[in-house]
């Protein structure tokens, strides 16, 4: 756990005392521009949808640039770090696999910490609500999709103990498909 939480953080500043991260805004890494999708839920952290977040001794805090991820049966999905992605559309989306719980990014510009551990349903930016669906063609064990700023990414699985992110074989070659 310790280290897929390594993995989900591209960057990690622990600022002085005195410093909020109210200021900090992660972004999500651009990729290739995919159909736009169903709206957005609105909804906002809380203590009941969101872990806890680790507990500081001191009065610092922490400001985490996190990658466009999803958690879902405690494997990791990360969206734009692979161009082999490609794109989805409407029709592509099979069921609903989960619903959000917490946007990491925004746990963390409200309370300046990071959450200790990573649950099914966490996310890095995906507003509490936002289904993430299968696509059709494709283990859920391999590849998600979801509705991110107007847009439907697709997720790949990645591999778990990597020290460098990399997807897993599945999320690279659709079922089926001939070299």
């Amino acid at each position: 756990m310790r280290r897929l939480t390594a993995v989900l953080m591209a960057t990690l500043f622990a600022a002085g005392a005195g410093c909020t991260a109210a200021g900090s805004r992660a972004a999500a890494p651009t990729g290739p521009r995919h159909e736009t999708g169903p709206a957005q839920p609105t909804g906002t952290p809380s203590d009941r949808s969101c872990p806890p977040t680790k507990s500081g001794t001191g009065r610092g805090s922490v400001a985490v640039d996190y990658v466009d991820f999803i958690q879902v049966d405690g494997r990791t999905y990360i969206a734009n770090l692979s161009r082999q992605a490609g794109s989805v559309s409407r029709a592509d989306l099979g069921r609903t696999v989960l619903v959000s719980r917490c946007a990491f990014s925004r746990l963390n510009d409200r309370t300046g910490q990071a959450p200790a551990e990573t649950r099914d349903g966490d996310t890095g930016f995906l507003l509490p609500g936002t289904p993430v669906q299968k696509i059709r063609g494709w283990s859920v064990s391999c590849r998600l999709a979801a509705a991110h700023d107007g847009r439907l990414n697709v997720y790949l699985a990645y591999r778990d103990g990597d020290d460098v992110a990399r997807p897993r074989p599945c999320a690279l070659r659709r079922p089926g498909a001939t070299s």
